[in-house]
């Protein structure tokens, strides 16, 4: 009788020996999932801060590739619109305005807006590039017209095309100084076509500008301004500050980003 108390007792202190254990174990175990799930938590909310903090440059690039295509609309809706074959032959094309519509041009910029390449290969247009412009003259006047000076009004638009290939390049660069003999010539778009005429001033200058003010647009040439890319709106949807090439649409790039390119893919496919 005194063997069996004695095992009985044995075996009860083992069975409590093995449940502590046991409890000890899964605590242990619960202690490393609630770690792990606070190390995935404090990831998440730290991408998803970082992500908050960029939010409203993202919403500042969504308006403007909205102001962009709302312009160009308004534009060529009008009594003088920029001829169809400059989109239909164009390389790259950029539109910048003191518009409401495009928001506060970045630090010290006249103007800020996007510009968009096509693909030499799918003939597509890309996404766009945020970019500004700053000084320089406008000179197809009689008393040249300062360009910071023409976008403290707010009804102000400049839009440039590159009808050569070497042009889609010129703006992917962190920045480009145009209108000078050290830079790209601007010369006055073309509003009468001449195939052998156009064809020959596309390789021979680097862009043809229009002016778009007041509801009327004419061909204008410039001197000694600057473009810059965008870094603060690049980096927002693209990750990186400065594009060395224009991207294609993807699915990563908010849909309201891409409305330029859109609009240009079906109203202005390239001629093949």
């Amino acid at each position: 009788m005194r063997k069996s108390l004695v095992t009985i007792i044995c075996l009860l202190l083992i069975t409590t020996f093995i449940t502590m254990s046991s409890l000890a174990e899964s605590n242990h175990i619960l202690a490393n999932n609630n770690i792990i799930s606070n190390l995935s938590n404090n990831t998440l909310n730290t991408s998803t801060q970082g992500q908050g903090k960029k939010q409203p440059f993202i919403n500042i690039a969504m308006e403007r590739a909205k102001g962009a295509t709302a312009l160009l609309k308004e534009i060529n809706s009008g009594l003088y619109p920029i001829p169809k074959y400059m989109f239909a032959n164009a390389k790259v094309m950029a539109i910048v305005s003191s518009n409401p519509r495009f928001g506060d041009p970045a630090n010290d910029a006249a103007g800020s807006g996007v510009v968009i390449g096509r693909d030499p290969k799918t003939k597509r247009w890309s996404a766009p590039i945020f970019i500004t412009i700053k000084d320089g003259y406008i000179r197809d006047q009689t008393d040249p017209t300062k360009i910071n000076n023409l976008f403290e009004n707010k009804d102000s638009t400049m839009i440039f095309f590159g009808m050569h290939d070497n042009a889609k390049n010129l703006f992917c660069q962190e920045k480009l100084e145009v209108g000078n003999l050290a830079g790209v010539l601007v010369s006055s778009g073309i509003f009468q076509y001449r195939k052998h005429v156009a064809d020959s001033a596309a390789i021979s200058v680097g862009l043809f500008g229009y002016v778009y003010s007041q509801k009327l647009i004419i061909g204008m040439s410039i001197e000694e301004s600057i473009f810059k890319q965008d870094k603060v709106l690049n980096d927002a949807i693209y990750e990186t500050p400065i594009l060395e090439q224009f991207l294609p649409e993807a699915e990563y790039i908010p849909k309201p980003v891409l409305a330029c390119t859109d609009m240009l893919n079906q109203l202005y496919p390239a001629r093949r």
